[in-house]
């Protein structure tokens, strides 16, 4: 693991982004799991599965203002439009890069407008 708390904090950002897409990825695994959606019956659960397998292409820096310490997320691919993704990759990425890269850090993820979020 890169070290991210020190250095250009526009370079900290893509490599905090980096680190934490893995850790986003696992947890999207383990949240998609059989137990977790055990009220969908076997045709729903696989159908989500199928709509949902391989549509997540990552997270896109879109801008970086390292004086006031702000970061606009972008997903790529999957739901972009999806307020529940968005506020999954607030959590999980936004959550990852305050704490790893700097706490003072704002992250905004983009979603849109439709979304109501």
């Amino acid at each position: 693991m890169t070290h991210l708390m020190a250095g250009d904090l526009e370079q900290r950002i893509y490599a905090g982004v980096e680190q934490a897409q893995e850790q986003f990825r696992s947890e999207d695994a383990a949240m998609l799991s059989r137990e977790n959606l055990s009220f969908l019956d076997d045709e729903e659960y696989a159908a989500m599965v199928e709509h949902l397998a391989g549509t997540y292409k990552g997270v896109e820096v879109a801008y970086v203002d390292a004086f006031t310490k702000t970061v606009e997320l972008e997903p790529e691919g999957g739901c972009a439009a999806c307020a529940v993704s968005s506020f999954h990759i607030q959590r999980a990425i936004g959550s990852y890069l305050i704490e790893h890269v700097d706490p003072g850090m704002r992250v905004i993820v983009r979603t849109a407008p439709e979304t109501d979020f």
